[in-house]
């Protein structure tokens, strides 16, 4: 569902960032691409949060999964993301950057579905579905968190971090007929 949410909202949010400057948003509409990949970073970590609480609780007692089910599944997961994954690399947003290590991830995810599905389809190791499903959310959400990071500080318009202002205002002050700059101001877009 949390994915289901986050690709959707990030569709129509990327769709609508492609929309020229208006009457309502003065700078066109680039932002609403930051505000989907904020949007799919909260939804990855959350899920990831409930995935470990709840691979916890099936730690203590570990039922017998349905092998060939997961096995199935993880097959039409690994296809589906590969495929999304290749579309969304394309990209140059933060949103289609954090969508594209999203569906890395899940693609790893179905990846350690499937190998755990054959494993527990030969040996009787139950624990190995809960054990592997916290490894996988802790590794998601470390990375999530990172691009999530990266996110915010976009979002809140901070400084780009390689601008050499030294090196901007002798460029800018170069200019024939600048004589003065009293103020600059430098966010990212």
């Amino acid at each position: 569902f949390g994915d289901a949410l986050s690709l959707g909202a990030a569709w129509f949010l990327e769709r609508l960032a492609n929309r020229g400057r208006d009457r309502k948003f003065n700078f066109g509409y680039r932002r609403f691409s930051l505000l989907s990949a904020l949007i799919s970073g909260v939804v990855v970590s959350t899920g990831s949060i409930l995935i470990v609480i709840n691979a916890v609780l099936h730690l203590r007692q570990p039922e017998p999964p349905q092998t060939l089910a997961m096995i199935g599944l993880a097959l039409l997961g690994i296809l589906v993301n590969v495929v999304a994954a290749i579309r969304l690399s394309r990209g140059a947003t933060q949103n289609e950057r954090v969508l594209t290590w999203h569906q890395i991830e899940d693609t790893a995810g179905w990846v350690v579905v499937f190998v755990a599905g054959i494993c527990m389809r030969v040996w009787d190791l139950p624990w190995l579905d809960p054990a592997l499903a916290i490894a996988l959310a802790i590794f998601v959400l470390a990375n999530v968190l990172r691009h999530l990071k990266s996110t915010v500080y976009l979002f809140l318009q901070g400084r780009p971090e390689n601008f050499d202002e030294g090196r901007f205002m002798k460029e800018a002050l170069a200019v024939a007929g600048v004589e003065h700059l009293d103020q600059l101001a430098v966010w990212s877009l």
